[in-house]
């Protein structure tokens, strides 16, 4: 029995002692709370929160998200785990060319370390880097990830001034990342610099972030490094954007490309990465990655708080998936490429 479940069971001890007394006959807000939080073994695993970290000056009530909050939905959905990604940090924040990018990404690591130290059974977290910086990237990688103890790599999609993580530029990170066997967290950082407000009305959110997850898959295909870095285990949000519609595509361009030799590999290298379901578990995008993939490679996500949790929770059901299924994506899939979890759940 670990030193919290002590605890737990002293709380609980003592808290039932003063109800006897006051001779209360119903239940306590804290008795409402265990009962719904998740049973050992039984809770999901969530890919794919999002934090909204405090901004230097902001007064303390004005934020939207907060970990108690979080707390309170994942224990009302039955999620045991979260890993935690930065999103208010900001994809230019983070990425811009200079070294207020260095600071900034620390900044947001160690805030997101801070979190799962104050809630080590409930949190994990993917470490974000600078990544227009090399040097500072490769020390950043080291620090979060044995120092930190950063469960993975967080990654926008693209930069701010409009690189794409295929590219040569960052070949040094790729390699490293590859030699340390991490998994690799893809998410859109919204709208790309090619295609911002193209039609006013239809907005980036509802179309590009989902492209732009693609056009991220497709540039670390071309450029070679899912071929090249076989250790890294990259997920794909959203089940994939829109890979699993493209990749037919993908695959009979690539010669275009001058990648003639990558042809015949197109589809084993997508189906050794990983897809996570959330807000896109409709019967359509759904149907198209689970014929990508098997199961084994997806996973389960909510993109809470940008989503409510239920965006994705109310359409799994209509699904038709066995237990086992169920079962593999809400967490067995997760527990092997995480391995680390398997003593908090």
């Amino acid at each position: 029995m670990t030193r919290l479940d002590l605890n737990v069971r002293s709380t609980r001890r003592g808290l039932l002692k003063t109800m006897a007394v006051a001779g209360a006959g119903t239940l306590l807000p804290w008795e409402s709370m265990i009962a719904q939080a998740p049973k050992r073994g039984t809770g999901k695993i969530d890919v794919h929160q999002h934090t909204r970290q405090p901004l230097p000056g902001q007064a303390p009530g004005n934020n939207p998200w907060t970990p108690e909050a979080t707390l309170e939905q994942m224990d009302k959905y039955g999620i045991s785990v979260s890993i935690l990604s930065a999103i208010n940090a900001g994809r230019d924040r983070l990425y811009t060319p200079n070294t207020d990018a260095i600071g900034a990404v620390r900044n947001s690591n160690e805030y997101h370390a801070k979190l799962v130290s104050d809630h080590p059974q409930r949190f994990g977290f993917f470490a974000n880097m600078p990544i227009n910086h090399t040097d500072a990237s490769l020390k950043e990688i080291e620090y979060a990830i044995d120092t930190l103890k950063a469960d993975g790599i967080a990654l926008w999609t693209s930069t701010a001034d409009g690189k794409y993580p295929g590219q040569d530029a960052f070949k040094t990170l790729w390699d490293e990342v590859n030699r340390r066997k991490l998994p690799v967290y893809l998410h859109p950082g919204g709208s790309p610099v090619c295609c911002r407000s193209i039609d006013p009305p239809v907005s980036d959110a509802m179309l590009e972030y989902d492209f732009d997850v693609t056009r991220a898959a497709a540039s670390l295909l071309v450029h070679g490094t899912l071929e090249k870095c076989p250790d890294i285990k990259f997920i794909l949000p959203h089940s994939g954007g829109a890979v699993p519609m493209l990749i037919g595509r993908m695959k009979d361009r690539v010669a275009a490309s001058k990648r003639p030799e990558l042809k015949p590999m197109v589809y084993d290298l997508f189906r050794k990465q990983y897809y996570e379901i959330g807000h896109a578990a409709f019967p359509f995008p759904f149907a198209a990655v689970s014929k990508l993939v098997p199961n084994s490679q997806l996973l389960f996500g909510t993109d809470y708080p940008a989503e409510p949790i239920t965006s994705t929770t109310d359409e799994i059901p209509k699904l038709g998936l066995s237990k086992q299924q169920l079962d593999a994506i809400y967490r067995d899939n997760a527990l092997r490429l995480f391995p680390r979890l398997k003593s908090l759940v």
